[in-house]
């Protein structure tokens, strides 16, 4: 007889910026172990023998431990079904699985300015679908979006952004995946770009006490 205890159907996994680490949470007081797999597994009920889930995923190795969750890396680029499990003797107690996407983001981003437009050239990655800008200046707290589509960034392997009157513009980009039929988009790509615009200013100074 097995004490089995009730599947983990409640795990949240999130992305921390500070070091592209991911936090896993869940409820349960069990202790729950993560094994990932490039692929969804279809696995009939809730109790499986370890034998199955060893051969099928691969065991993820903590970088740290909390009383209701744990941190841990992907390999940039990785997308992963990430399974929590509860070991029992033989068997494994899984839970609702959950699609952690590491896609890789733009490199080598250049930022150049030509007749008041920024001039955006970047390597794009395999896969990736298209861009997606988030463009904002220091005047407004609105953003603008802009996408582009990898076949049009070909054409002119570069993406013409207007300064227009702004002294700075904020422009966060990120690359799109597609993925089991939906869109996803990379950890941003942040920079800033000044118009260049500047003023001299004369002055005078003399000495008091």
């Amino acid at each position: 007889t097995v004490d089995a205890p009730k599947p983990v159907k409640d795990m949240k996994i999130s992305w921390n910026k500070s070091d592209s680490t991911y936090t896993a949470k869940w409820s349960t007081t069990e202790h729950v172990v993560l094994y990932s797999s490039k692929k969804k597994i279809n696995i009939p009920g809730s109790m499986v023998p370890m034998e199955d889930i060893t051969s099928w995923m691969t065991e993820i190795k903590p970088i740290m431990e909390y009383p209701d969750g744990v941190r841990f890396a992907l390999p940039d680029g990785a997308v992963q079904y990430i399974y929590p499990v509860i070991k029992r003797g033989k068997v494994g107690i899984r839970g609702t699985e959950t699609l952690v996407a590491n896609l890789k983001p733009f490199r080598d981003v250049e930022c150049t300015l030509s007749n008041k437009d920024c001039i955006i050239t970047m390597g794009w990655p395999n896969d990736a679908v298209e861009a997606k800008l988030v463009i904002s200046n220091d005047s407004d707290a609105s953003a603008e979006i802009k996408t582009i589509r990898y076949e049009e960034y070909m054409e002119d392997k570069e993406i013409r952004i207007p300064m227009g009157k702004a002294r700075k513009k904020c422009i966060n980009i990120f690359a799109i995946y597609m993925l089991s039929n939906q869109m996803r988009p990379s950890r941003g790509i942040a920079i800033e770009v000044n118009s260049g615009d500047s003023r001299k200013v004369r002055y005078n100074m003399k000495k008091e006490r």
